[in-house]
């Protein structure tokens, strides 16, 4: 891994996120990979994601794919493996689909691991204030665990046009 620790990777959409996120393993190591989109099998244009994402990654990864955001709680207290979650965004949406919040629950389980992990989050202060109050709630929900994981975990990279920028943590 380039960093050794817990690395927030944090950019726009279609930003080079993901790939950067993914490049952090290194070659010899077999992470597993945490995809948190809810598919919905007639939207096409998430399953052409869900495919991208996929081909890309390759057998790098051992991929699970948990989008009930309960369930990746619950899988991360007994996880020990190095591990990519992409992500939060993901998350925050099917919790406010199911109407619950469990944002606290995930920091905090997120602050206490001790193997090497990459968290992959949307950066959603940078564009325009949402009209409907459930993108105002995303929005607001993303803004505080974005803040809390960026204080919680070692390194924090903004990937801006496919260009990581580390703001805090040390590059090795």
């Amino acid at each position: 891994m380039r960093s050794v620790g817990s690395v927030l990777v944090l950019g726009g959409t279609r930003s080079g996120k993901s790939s950067f996120a993914e490049s952090l393993f290194g070659a010899s190591e077999k992470p597993e990979y945490l995809a948190t989109l809810r598919v919905d099998p007639v939207d096409d244009d998430s399953l052409k994601r869900v495919v991208s994402h996929r081909d890309r990654r390759g057998d790098r990864f051992v991929t699970r794919e948990i989008s009930v955001p309960a369930e990746l709680v619950s899988y991360l207290k007994k996880s020990d493996q190095p591990f990519l979650l992409d992500s939060i965004g993901n998350f925050v949406a099917s919790s406010l689909f199911d109407n619950i919040d469990l944002d606290s629950e995930l920091v905090k389980e997120l602050s206490g691991k001790e193997q090497n992990f990459v968290v992959v989050s949307e950066e959603v202060g940078l564009s325009l204030h949402p009209e409907s109050k459930i993108g105002r709630d995303f929005v607001d929900r993303m803004g505080v665990i974005n803040q809390e994981l960026a204080q919680a975990l070692d390194y924090v990279y903004f990937v801006h046009a496919g260009i990581p920028i580390l703001l805090r943590g040390k590059d090795g």
